[in-house]
């Protein structure tokens, strides 16, 4: 799963090309920082999109009911389990409702 082609992502969000080396820096940093119990430890995640006015970033997890997580990017190895702080989402249409378009209207006041 990627963002869906008729998916317009708007800002603050900016989708990330997974072939450039941004994406897969993002995933790197946020398996190195997760506790070893946290929800995301161990699955696997895609960076799709990031928030230019915010450490969020937007990641595909594979084999979750929940397979999309908004995550606060701490930048340092965490120890306790609500950090980094993250939101879970069942859909494309779910993020798009709950987080972008709520981000998007924020954004352009």
């Amino acid at each position: 799963m990627s963002i869906p082609a008729d998916l317009v992502v708007l800002a603050p969000w900016k989708a990330l090309d997974s072939s450039l080396d941004r994406a897969a820096l993002l995933c790197i940093e946020l398996t190195a920082t997760l506790p070893m119990s946290h929800v995301l430890s161990g699955l696997k995640v895609t960076a799709v999109a990031a928030r230019v006015d915010r450490d969020e970033v937007l990641f595909e997890v594979a084999g979750s009911k929940m397979p999309l997580a908004v995550v606060h990017m701490t930048r340092q190895k965490e120890m306790d389990l609500r950090w980094p702080n993250i939101t879970l989402f069942s859909s494309w249409e779910h993020w798009v409702q709950e987080d972008m378009q709520p981000a998007h209207e924020d954004y352009a006041l």
